[in-house]
């Protein structure tokens, strides 16, 4: 076990496999909380009559991840799958960072605020919004970070973003051509990937959404979010669909460093 997923607590994360932006998770350090936490939810199913069939996905948790600002934060990325089973890694992502200093002292572990950046969970805390616009940062100004890191020598895109491409380049091969199950000849997906920083700069992929959250919750988002699916549109439906659009009607969305006709994908 990397010494930064042990710090002396022994911490576990419990998801329910079928929700969320951040729905259900828990954090816990012991198998007695973690049977409790399951029969919990379990209930919960039954009450709400809810006919899916309770699965989790049970992940150590990092105890030593690299902080922004004393505040955890990790990193989004989109990978689209097309209709032909490619896959594409969007060049451009955000980190999302949470609200509230970092601890992992037992007193604290049931605080949403310190364990999970997702913006449906930071977006009800009283300090969202106070040190990043929507609690979320470009991946210029993480460089730009890093860079400020005194005993950093590391290059976000020679090191972080290239581990990120191996991990989904590897974990797509594995299961792009099992995705449609009902053999349909034309369908796409984009997955939202999650990926955290362990102090020693180590990356880890925490999971992969389908039906990311897609809400422009800052204006970094409200200029990504558009040219994400534009360029995705461009590579799927574009392709099964082609239209000749007058020069003059053809809408951009327009990105600082690319260049509009460039397909970020």
């Amino acid at each position: 076990m990397p010494l930064t997923h042990f710090a002396g607590h022994n911490l576990w994360l419990l998801k329910p496999s079928e929700l969320n932006r951040g729905r259900g998770i828990s954090v816990f350090d012991s198998l007695e909380v973690m049977k409790s936490l399951i029969v919990e939810h379990v209930n919960e199913l039954k009450k709400s009559k809810n006919t899916t069939s309770a699965s989790f996905v049970v992940q150590k948790y990092i105890e030593q991840p690299l902080l922004i600002g004393r505040r955890k934060f990790d990193i989004r990325v989109w990978v689209l799958l097309t209709q032909t089973h490619e896959f594409h890694l969007f060049r451009e992502g955000y980190v999302r960072t949470s609200s509230v200093p970092f601890s992992i002292s037992p007193s604290n572990l049931s605080d949403k605020f310190v364990h999970l950046t997702n913006n449906a969970i930071q977006k009800d805390s009283g300090s969202y919004g106070l040190y990043e616009s929507g609690n979320q940062l470009s991946f210029f100004d993480f460089r730009n970070y890093l860079r400020d890191l005194s005993h950093s020598e590391l290059d976000f895109d020679k090191d972080i973003f290239a581990d990120i491409k191996n991990i989904v380049k590897k974990s797509m091969y594995a299961v792009r051509k099992k995705m449609d199950s009902e053999n349909r000849r034309y369908s796409f997906e984009i997955f939202g990937y999650d990926f955290i920083l362990d102090a020693d700069f180590n990356v880890w992929l925490i999971e992969a959404n389908t039906n990311p959250c897609l809400e422009e919750t800052s204006e970094l988002l409200q200029t990504l979010i558009p040219r994400m699916l534009d360029d995705a549109f461009k590579l799927t439906l574009d392709q099964v669909f082609p239209s000749v659009i007058p020069t003059g009607e053809v809408v951009e969305y327009p990105v600082a460093g690319y260049d509009n006709s460039t397909n970020m994908w």
